[in-house]
């Protein structure tokens, strides 16, 4: 694998909250094509809404949307309409959201209080 492959480019941008939501724990289980799908843990999902042309009142150009898992701690802090700043990185696949919850790194940053 060469030296390119595991360096990643990140990148913020301004948005806001679309939703947010509690999934509860599930058990594993097989689907309908035999294949084991693994237990999932309880979690905290913020959904959220960016683009580098953001503007509350015009709306969003070129966005992305994105699902963070945040803290239990920091769940009600994301309500709807909330201005954030998101973190993304740049894969070969292409964009997905920044965050390693297990060391702390959320990827969104509340703009307003």
């Amino acid at each position: 694998m060469a030296i390119r492959d595991k360096v990643k480019k990140t990148f913020k941008e301004k948005g806001i909250v679309l939703f947010r939501e509690h999934k509860k724990a599930t058990e594993a289980w097989t689907d309908s094509s035999g294949k084991a799908v693994a237990a999932q843990p309880e979690r905290w999902v913020v959904g959220v809404i960016c683009s580098e042309n953001f503007n509350p009142v015009e709306g969003f150009v070129d966005r992305i949307m994105a699902e963070y898992r945040v803290p239990q701690k920091d769940f009600a802090n994301f309500k709807y309409g909330t201005e954030i700043r998101a973190m993304f990185e740049m894969t070969s696949f292409g964009v997905r959201p920044f965050q390693d919850i297990d060391n702390g790194v959320i990827g969104l940053e509340l703009l307003t209080k």
